[in-house]
Order: C-alpha cells, then sequence, then structure tokens
C-alpha cells in the first residue's frame, strides 16, 4: 500500500428516520492488522479499526464491550482466530440483530483464479496460509440476523458480489430496514492506500467523515449513501475504486444496514462516565445539549486530565512539581505534590548542610594548617637568630 494523504471533505447526506418496528442489537468484529509475520507492515490499520469502533460506540449505540465488540489486532489476527470469532457470531446472533465485520489488513487479488483472500497476521507467502473470501462469505451466509456489512479495507474477489444491483439511494428507512441485507464495501480492487503514518487510510477516513457529519445531522445514513459518498472521494483524489454491492447467494432481500446516530444521551452520559477516557469524554460533550450532564462531563474531564498531568511529572524534580501546583492549584494531586516539594526541600536543606559542614572541616583544616606554617616559620627565624 502506497503512502498517500488523507483525503478530507464534506459531505451532506440526509433522510427520513426509521418507522417503529422490531430492533435488534449491534455486533462488531473488528480485525486490524499492522504487524505481520512474513508480510510488509502497515501503518495505520489497527487505528482504523480503533478510531471508526469508538466512532460507533460513541455516535452510534454499538456496545464497545464483548460480546457485542470483539476486536483482533495484530498477532491476535491468525487465521484460526479469524475463523473462531466469525463462528462465535453466528452462534450468538439473533434474527433482528446487525451485524458489521470491519477488516483492515493486506488482501490478495490471484490473477489467474480472481479470488480475493485476506492475509492473516501468522501467514506465509503462500495463498494456502491466506483466508479466502468465499470463506468469508459462508459465515456471513450462515449468519441469521437481519443485516450483516461486511467493509473491507483491502480487495475483495468480485466475483462473490451481485453485479446487476442497484446502487440507487431512493427509498424508504422502513423497506430497508425489514429486508434482510447481505453487503460488502471495499476500498479497492487492486493495491489500495495505507495513508500516511499516524492518519487513517484514505478509505477509513471519508467513511469516519462521513459518520461523522451524519451523527451531528443527528439522521440515520444508509450503506448505499455511504458508499456513493467515500466511493467518490476516494476515487477522485486516489488511484484506488471503492465498491459496494450485495453478496450473492447468502439471502440478501434488498435490504440495507442502516447506520442510526445515537440520541440517548443518558446511554451516552453513562458510557463516558464509566469509561473516563478522554476521548470520550470530549465526544459527548461536542454532541451534548444537556448542560447538567455536561457539568459533570466537565469534572470528570478535569480530574482525568490533572491525573494525566500528574502522571507526567517527574515526581524528583521541585521544578515540575512546583509548576504543577502552580497550574492546577485545586487539584487533588497537588497536596501529594506539596508534600513531596518538601520532601525534596528537606533532602536539599540537609545536603546544603553537609556542604556547609564540610566547608567548615575544610576551612579549619586549612586554619590549622597555616598557624602549623606560621609557628615553623617562626621556629626557623629563632633558630637563625640564635646562629647569629
Amino acid at each position: 500500500m502506497p503512502d498517500d494523504e488523507k483525503t478530507k471533505a464534506i459531505a451532506s447526506v440526509s433522510n427520513k428516520g426509521k418507522d417503529a418496528f422490531s430492533m435488534g442489537k449491534n455486533y462488531l468484529l473488528a480485525i486490524g492488522i499492522n504487524d505481520y509475520a512474513a508480510h510488509s507492515k502497515l501503518k495505520n490499520a489497527v487505528k482504523d479499526v480503533q478510531d471508526i469502533a469508538a466512532l460507533l460506540a460513541s455516535r452510534y449505540a454499538f456496545q464497545p464491550e464483548a460480546p457485542f465488540s470483539r476486536f483482533l489486532l495484530d498477532g491476535q489476527a491468525t487465521e484460526k482466530a479469524i475463523k473462531k470469532s466469525l463462528r462465535e457470531l453466528c452462534a450468538t446472533l439473533q434474527p433482528d440483530d446487525r451485524a458489521l465485520i470491519f477488516y483492515s489488513g493486506h488482501g490478495h487479488l490471484d490473477p489467474v483464479t480472481k479470488l480475493g483472500y485476506w492475509i492473516p497476521a501468522d501467514a506465509e507467502k503462500d495463498e494456502s496460509d491466506y483466508l479466502s473470501n468465499s470463506i468469508v462469505r459462508d459465515f456471513i451466509k450462515a449468519m441469521p440476523c437481519r443485516h450483516v456489512l461486511l467493509i473491507s479495507d483491502s480487495c475483495f474477489s468480485g466475483e462473490l458480489l451481485v453485479r446487476d444491483a442497484s446502487r440507487q439511494a431512493d427509498g424508504a428507512f422502513a423497506d430497508w430496514e425489514r429486508k434482510k441485507s447481505r453487503w460488502v464495501f471495499c476500498s479497492g480492487k487492486e493495491v489500495v492506500s495505507d495513508g500516511k503514518a499516524g492518519e487513517n487510510s484514505p478509505f477509513a477516513a471519508e467513511i469516519l467523515r462521513c459518520l461523522r457529519e451524519q451523527s451531528e445531522a443527528r439522521q440515520p445514513l444508509e450503506i448505499v449513501r455511504l458508499a456513493n459518498e467515500v466511493t467518490r472521494i476516494v476515487r477522485h483524489n486516489f488511484e484506488q475504486q471503492a465498491e459496494a454491492l450485495p453478496l450473492f447467494g447468502v439471502g440478501d432481500k434488498g435490504g440495507q444496514f442502516i447506520f442510526y446516530p445515537q440520541k440517548n444521551e443518558d446511554a451516552a452520559f453513562e458510557k463516558a462516565k464509566a469509561s473516563r477516557r478522554r476521548e470520550d469524554l470530549i465526544e459527548f460533550l461536542e454532541t451534548s445539549e444537556n448542560p447538567i450532564q455536561q457539568e459533570e462531563i466537565l469534572q470528570i474531564l478535569s480530574e482525568v486530565e490533572h491525573e494525566e498531568a500528574w502522571q507526567e511529572v517527574s515526581k524528583y524534580s521541585y521544578a515540575d512539581l512546583f509548576k504543577f501546583v502552580q497550574k492546577h492549584p485545586g487539584s487533588p494531586f497537588a497536596p501529594e505534590a506539596r508534600q513531596q516539594m518538601a520532601a525534596l526541600k528537606a533532602k536539599s536543606d540537609a545536603a546544603r548542610s553537609q556542604d556547609l559542614e564540610r566547608q567548615k572541616r575544610a576551612a579549619e583544616a586549612e586554619r590549622l594548617r597555616r598557624e602549623a606554617e606560621k609557628q615553623k616559620e617562626e621556629e626557623e627565624r629563632e633558630r637563625q637568630r640564635r646562629r647569629s
């Protein structure tokens, strides 16, 4: 994957909300691999997975803990572990549930057979070690839930997709939600960009942008409009062709996976309070309209920032401790900082006293030496006087 700058653009996406009917739970299987045993390392695959999972948890009501969210990162993402996680997902899902599978890592498209593969973290450079797209397709076929969306930031076999499927965004959310769907959204057919180190891949960056903008608009977003926007921007700025289509032969009935922005501020509030993670707290403050909850989250954020600042302070540096107390006088760590400053001062005072004592002893020794020399000189003068 060559280096490219992350694409930034603005999308306008909106539509009518869902009608009232039975809604199941959201499940996420997130696979991200930077470190490979026998293949070149990637820079942003793990970050892409973590950033998208965090956004889904904070803004789209995906629960971040197991069994609702499962993560296979770097060395955890072996072929065996991926298959096991897919099977566990099949066993967990219920008829009204929705499953999102996100893969970010190396892929391989066989130029002869046109078959696509994911490359697990432990794979050697041999297709027999790769995970075939057709195997992933078979697991998806076995999932008993209403919706499955596979997002693959790597190539995916075009032979497994429904080529004449419509990519029109016209329709009703209620119809898309009620009908089963099995979609694949992949970042390209050949080599795709990993992006600059520490950022996101162009594909993941655009997904994040669209989902953020749509959550701020408090409007649902179906996979077709998400794919149309992401595909357009990626195609205009990078040499890769993303595509989204239903999977062939796995039970797709014309529905669509829909991302519903989380509107329950109480749930987001409790989640931010429980996690005490800076990014979750800031995310809540950016989206909340409840001043009472904002005040409490601000207090927690202040505590977290004090904790982080305290962790960065060298407990053996008076200057660092002094700066911390000056900057955070009301911090719960300020008393400890003052105690540590007092201890350092006492240690410094003791060292200074020892230095003074050493200086006094040295001065006294020097005085005695000079007196001895003076006495010796006087005795020598007395001997010379007697000789004369």
